[in-house]
């Protein structure tokens, strides 16, 4: 069967180059529509305990997830030029598009009792921009005499004063909450820099924002750092463009149809998906330097290219399949969890290990097999006494 296989692949490469070349070109194009997962990620099914009992929690106290707070560390914060800098930050915010509401200590509700109408009203402590000191300090006192707020929106032993910043909802799971959360963090640099006061951020918002960019950065990262190493150790063995020029074709082509699978099955990138591209460069570039130490090896033995690819694709395609399919099982566990973001995974890195196998299987022997074959240069690593002597001493170990 094997021997078929090989002959199909060889008999009809220009039709496989070109089917291959139209498929990464279209992945290509829907991988450009690839979105980051803007959403709480959540790892236990839902209909988990744990999961039922924090949905109940939710319908009866709310959720939290779309408060951003802004935090001001200042020991000397009640003063009149850095409280209305607080203010006018507030009033910024408030008017952006997206912000449901905004509450700090600077329009805080207080409680009065209306002996007319026997109830009691909410009334903002300050309504408009203290014009003096003396304003500032009575809003301190009453501030600091309100034990409700106390450990809630300002600590007043460490002196910290928060900002609580509603986010819609709508705006949290979209593209558009990083712009948001880079606006109110930048706003608040500026408006506060004169006074070097000490600031933070954190709530559900910043931090998901800031893991999706990091996610999104380190993607990226880790491709290139993957693709460098295993691509660097091959030219070591090979000493060969040519080859790492091909290997690179096959992990670019693994790569893109993974994003592409991604965006037509609806899925959107996550932390774990994340980890598939690095994962796939690492399958894809071993596969390409089984196949092509093979076809060496082949060569050097019957001195024809056609033979050598074809025993090439016969005893490396049957072992190769063994070891993708392999790492592919361990992947196929998670399509079977109660847990959505663990099934997204394990489905894209199931297919595409399989994909990456295939798309090694063609195009490694189509590509060596429009070009002359390997130089004395190319093969030389066969030769190295060192490199066998140290495949000997591992064989060696395993047997014994």
């Amino acid at each position: 069967m094997w021997q078929f296989i090989a002959k199909v692949i060889l008999r009809n490469r220009i039709v496989i180059l070109v089917s291959i070349g139209l498929l990464a070109i279209f992945m290509g194009y829907k991988a450009s529509f690839l979105q980051m997962e803007y959403a709480q990620a959540t790892m236990l099914p839902e209909n988990d305990s744990v999961s039922v009992v924090y949905q109940k929690f939710k319908e009866k106290f709310g959720s939290d997830r779309g408060i951003m707070i802004v935090a001001v560390k200042d020991s000397s914060f009640f003063e009149l030029n850095k409280v209305r800098a607080w203010m006018q930050i507030r009033d910024s915010i408030a008017h952006l598009p997206g912000i449901a509401s905004v509450m700090t200590v600077s329009n805080l509700q207080n409680i009065f009792k209306d002996t007319l109408t026997n109830s009691f009203m909410l009334k903002p402590l300050l309504s408009h921009q203290p014009n003096s000191q003396a304003e500032v300090d009575s809003l301190k006192a009453v501030v600091e005499g309100l034990p409700f707020y106390e450990g809630r929106l300002f600590n007043s032993e460490a002196h910290l004063y928060l900002m609580g910043v509603l986010i819609e909802n709508d705006v949290l799971q979209s593209k558009t909450r990083e712009d948001l959360v880079g606006e109110i963090v930048k706003l608040t640099k500026e408006k506060m820099a004169p006074f070097n006061s000490e600031l933070h951020f954190s709530g559900l918002p910043y931090i998901q924002t800031v893991t999706a960019q990091m996610v999104r950065h380190e993607v990226m990262l880790f491709m290139l750092l993957a693709t460098l190493i295993t691509l660097g150790i091959m030219y070591f063995f090979f000493r060969s463009g040519k080859a790492i020029f091909f290997a690179s074709i096959v992990v670019t082509v693994g790569v893109l149809c993974a994003f592409g699978f991604m965006v037509l099955m609806g899925y959107k990138m996550t932390i774990l998906t994340g980890v598939i591209p690095p994962l796939l460069i690492v399958i894809g570039i071993p596969n390409s330097v089984f196949l092509l130490n093979k076809y060496h090896t082949e060569y050097l033995t019957h001195g024809d290219k056609r033979t050598a690819l074809i025993v090439v694709i016969q005893k490396i395609g049957k072992a190769t399949l063994l070891t993708n399919l392999t790492t592919a099982a361990g992947f196929v566990t998670f399509i079977f969890t109660e847990s959505h973001i663990l099934k997204q995974f394990g489905i894209v890195a199931t297919v595409n290990i399989i994909g990456m196998f295939l798309w090694s299987l063609m195009l490694i022997p189509i590509l060596f097999s429009l070009y002359p074959p390997p130089s004395v240069k190319n093969v030389k690593h066969l030769e190295r006494k060192s490199i066998r002597r140290g495949v000997e001493w591992l064989v060696n170990i395993v047997l014994n």
